[in-house]
């Protein structure tokens, strides 16, 4: 007889790109004759020797258990050891030691350096210690199972620590889901480590390629400026909630740590100064927010649970099941986080679910993106605290199906040896009626379309359709859009559609039968209308411009936005305008289409108003981006195969503020 730990949740050989691998496993009898009964013990994991980090103890409960295995780049083997049974495995046997019998499983770290990364950053007020709250030495509890400075250091480790759990609780969701291992890199350089207790045991210092812990430090506010109330996401009545994104963004910027010439950046930014206000408990200085603007996409979160987030991977397991009450004398209570363990799961996940909004995630029916994570510790650990269900619930956490077809498509969580170049989203998804329902067209093709109902009552999708194949243009017919979100289709009620490319692009449907109706235009016959590009929706006057079936010549006019543009008919010397009176011609003038060349669509830029437009040809021609070319983002007006380009409409002031494509059947 031989108990046998095996990790059944990869498979041996497999190449894997989180540092921290979280698996799942049990622990079996081999060769027994007789019945098994459910064990319990304990395991002795053994990372690859060169990480110089000492075996890590794991508990196991009716033969399961999850783990955390830190990895070296490169092959590793790793061994599993049964190194104690609380019972033993045969009926009416005292508990013995079992046979000495060792695993090994073999996996493979490859760390992808050329994705863009997460930073993990830490913000201090100008004049802050970077003490963050904590229960005082002089008044711990007997019993209390660590002690750990509540300094801007353990601040530093157990940031670091959490920043390693998301990566790899987000491989393992992806992996599951069908995603491969896919998850986020970390910032990462070769530093003084802290991830094992070994690392700084006695003053040792184990240089190690680790995640970065930028401390950014504000050089215009003060601690009590961070801690003012009205700036407190949870103080009711607050004048500026939400104004410490701004103070974050400032910080960062002046730092160097965010935008500049090499792309966006994405930070996740905890406030060290956050505090528990006495006697109400309130919570100063902290917002949970995630999202972007311009060049950084930023998740933000206050410091008020850290005092019970693990420092090192030793402390996993105790921190994930310290069911002590929290002391509210000196510590404040986040939602459900009234005892240690469920202070940890909201701290972590709530941060992580802003790390998903960093990564366009928007709220979701279930999962991370609701609120799921404050039983977190159930996907690192198969212990469970006394009365857990009582204090967070039943059930696992997962990143729902939707946040995961998201990161499919996110530039940081791109493979290049599996997906080749990231496609850049210029141009991204554009969606078009016909007459044979919506096209859907986007040059790395369509990943998902997400259903939202009128009047379901709630924010998140009510269905989604996955495109399996990447095809740049794909048809749907309204009836399949109705048919899956059931329930008679919504009962005839309007659909708006979210639909997201692979590159990670996106397209939004306000009404997908109105995108469908057609109009009947005298002498040119049932013409359908693009969606409008442009966000400004008061202000303008609505103009249609019908275009002849041949044009000799086209002419942007623009500066800071987009003025109008000219279509020169073929047997004609006068411009038909679409858009103001103003603005200066772009591009040299006019753009000269040469016989047989007619207009198949427009590239567009926009924000509130449209910036730039690009006229493309059947030819192939284009010409160029004319306008403010650098302004807004991208969207694409392509006629639909089988159709042609008739005219144009749009909302207008003294420059074109929205605008659309209209199209027709060809001749």
């Amino acid at each position: 007889m031989s108990l046998q730990p095996q990790i059944t949740s990869v498979l041996p050989g497999s190449e894997v790109h989180a540092r921290l691998l979280l698996v799942e496993g049990v622990v079996s009898l081999s060769l027994s004759p007789t019945p098994e009964l459910p064990l319990d013990g304990l395991l002795l994991i053994t990372p690859h020797p060169a990480l110089a980090m000492p075996p890590l103890r794991v508990s196991f409960r009716a033969n399961r258990f999850k783990a955390l295995l830190p990895l070296y780049p490169g092959p590793n083997d790793v061994e599993l050891l049964v190194l104690h049974l609380d019972r033993s495995p045969h009926p009416n046997s005292p508990p013995a030691p079992p046979p000495s019998f060792r695993t090994f499983f073999h996996v493979v770290y490859a760390p992808q350096p050329a994705v863009p990364p997460l930073k993990l950053a830490i913000v201090l007020g100008s004049d802050s210690t970077g003490a963050f709250d904590d229960v005082p030495p002089d008044a711990a509890g007997p019993g209390e199972w660590r002690r750990h400075p509540n300094d801007l250091e353990t601040a530093c480790r157990r940031l670091r620590m959490a920043g390693y759990m998301w990566a790899a609780y987000t491989q393992d969701e992806m992996q599951k889901g069908g995603f491969g291992f896919r998850t986020f890199r970390l910032d990462e350089a070769m530093l003084p480590d802290s991830l094992s207790q070994s690392d700084v045991a006695n003053g040792r210092q184990v240089v190690r390629q680790t995640a970065v812990i930028h401390v950014l430090r504000s050089r215009k506010y003060t601690v009590a400026e961070i801690r003012d109330p009205n700036l407190a996401q949870q103080v009711q009545g607050a004048k500026k909630a939400g104004s410490l994104f701004d103070i974050a963004i400032e910080t960062i910027q002046e730092n160097g740590l965010g935008g500049g010439e090499g792309g966006t950046q994405y930070v996740a930014a905890l406030f060290a100064d956050a505090h528990a206000r006495q006697p109400d408990g309130a919570i100063v200085g902290h917002a949970a927010l995630g999202g972007g603007t311009g060049n950084l996409q930023l998740a933000i979160f206050g410091s008020h649970t850290l005092f019970s987030w693990p420092t090192h991977l030793e402390e996993l397991e105790g921190c994930l099941t310290d069911a002590r009450p929290v002391d509210r004398r000196f510590c404040g209570v986040d939602a459900e986080g009234s005892r240690y363990f469920a202070a940890a799961n909201v701290g972590i996940g709530a941060m992580m679910h802003e790390v998903g909004h960093l990564f366009g995630c928007p709220h979701q029916a279930s999962g991370v993106m609701l609120r799921d994570y404050p039983r977190l510790h159930r996907s690192f650990t198969v212990l469970d605290p006394p009365d857990a269900d009582a204090v967070v619930g039943r059930g696992v956490c997962h990143w729902h199906r939707l946040d995961l077809l998201r990161f499919a498509g996110h530039p940081s969580f791109a493979l290049p040896a599996v997906d080749g170049p990231h496609p850049v989203p210029a141009g991204g998804v554009s969606c078009l009626g016909t007459a044979e329902g919506v096209q859907l067209r986007c040059p790395a093709g369509v990943r998902v379309v997400e259903i939202h109902v009128e009047g379901s009552g709630h924010e998140f999708p009510s269905a989604w359709l996955e495109i399996d194949t990447p095809a740049p243009v794909v048809v749907v017919p309204e009836a399949a859009l109705r048919e899956r979100v059931g329930s008679g289709g919504g009962g005839g009620r309007r659909l708006r559609l979210n639909v997201i490319g692979r590159n990670g692009s996106s397209c939004t449907v306000d009404d997908v039968s109105a995108l469908l109706a057609h109009e009947t235009v005298p002498g040119v016959g049932p013409v359908w209308r693009s969606a409008l590009a442009g966000l400004q929706t008061e202000g303008g006057t609505r103009q249609t411009l019908i275009l002849p079936p041949a044009l000799r010549a086209v002419q942007v006019r623009g500066g800071s936005a987009l003025d109008a543009i000219e279509f020169f008919p073929l047997d004609g010397p006068a411009p038909l305008r679409f858009g103001g009176t103003g603005g200066g011609p772009c591009g040299g003038g006019e753009f000269a289409l040469a016989p047989g060349e007619h207009i198949v669509g427009f590239r567009v830029r926009s924000g509130l108003w449209m910036d730039a437009v690009e006229v493309v040809l059947n030819s192939g021609r284009s010409t160029g981006m004319l306008g403010n070319a650098g302004g807004g983002g991208p969207s694409e007006f392509l006629c639909p195969e089988g159709y042609r380009v008739c005219g144009v409409y749009g909302d207008v002031g003294s420059w074109v503020l929205r605008f659309g494509m209209l199209y027709t059947r060809a001749a």
